[in-house]
């Protein structure tokens, strides 16, 4: 029993063996499958080659937005140009490797607040272009141009304001009395437009009625004149011109009818002996 015993031993452990080298060889596929699932570090030189990428987008980026807010700034639209160079602001930095956009970025928009505050300054509103020139002046410190026009619209504007600058001698009757000029000659101006010369000259005397020796308002009358006389002389030439046109229409005869015409265009040509050929 022990003898037969023994003898099955090696086929027993053959198997065993076998089994175990099945059961290894599964195994290790999964451990494999395991290993490959986990995330590769990248190298020096892969993290490098994506950082250049990345500023190499980013550099073609900005120097577009940049370009385009240029054109928007020569085509007049500053407003967009403007918000173009503010887009860039936000993204930049002064101190890093950006800062030659960021400073490219704040001249342009330096630009674009100056040429709205010129407008401003064409159209009297001297408070709100001072207040360009001055955040023009801030993005561009170096630009002395624009920041003595700011100081020079700023005090320009306070004079608009204030025109008395709190003199206490000035009184309310005085206010009241310059606001009235003001409204005379104002509707002077356009009466004078409109050619309604009798009806401006009325405003004008109503103005030295008020203030006898103000300088303003004789120069107006003295222009007045000169337009009323010209446009007189321009009247008048025109009603000499009708006038003799009429009369040399009077003095011309009337033209004969057509039958008194043709009647004496055959005498004529018989009068007139025909040709013969020689």
């Amino acid at each position: 029993m022990i003898a037969s015993m023994l003898w099955f031993l090696p086929f027993l452990l053959v198997w065993f063996l076998g089994v175990s080298d099945l059961c290894a060889q599964k195994a290790e596929p999964e451990q494999e499958n395991e290993v490959a699932a986990l995330p590769r570090e990248p190298t020096s030189a892969e993290m490098m080659q994506r950082e250049i990428d990345r500023r190499r987008e980013e550099t073609f980026r900005l120097n577009e937005i940049l370009d385009l807010a240029d054109r928007l700034y020569r085509s007049g639209e500053w407003e967009h140009a403007e918000a173009k160079y503010e887009l860039v602001l936000k993204g930049t930095d002064a101190q890093a490797q950006t800062s030659g956009f960021y400073q490219r970025a704040q001249i342009g928009k330096a630009r674009c607040l100056a040429a709205r505050a010129m407008v401003l300054e064409e159209e009297g509103k001297l408070g709100e272009a001072a207040g360009l020139f001055r955040q023009a002046s801030d993005l561009d410190p170096a630009n002395k141009t624009v920041a003595r026009k700011a100081a020079d619209l700023q005090e320009a504007g306070s004079r608009q304001a204030d025109p008395f600058q709190g003199n206490p001698a000035v009184t309310e009757d005085l206010l009241q009395k310059t606001a009235e000029i003001k409204r005379l000659l104002s509707l002077a101006d356009q009466l004078t437009e409109t050619g309604q010369y009798v009806q401006a000259r009325k405003r004008l005397d109503d103005v030295l009625r008020l203030d006898p020796y103000h300088r303003v308002a004789r120069k107006k009358i003295e222009l007045l004149e000169e337009k009323r006389l010209a446009a007189a002389d321009r009247r008048y030439l025109a009603s000499r011109e009708k006038a003799l046109a009429v009369v040399s229409e009077a003095w011309s005869p009337p033209r004969p009818p057509k039958w008194i015409r043709i009647k004496a265009e055959k005498r004529e040509r018989q009068r007139i002996p025909a040709r013969l050929p020689s």
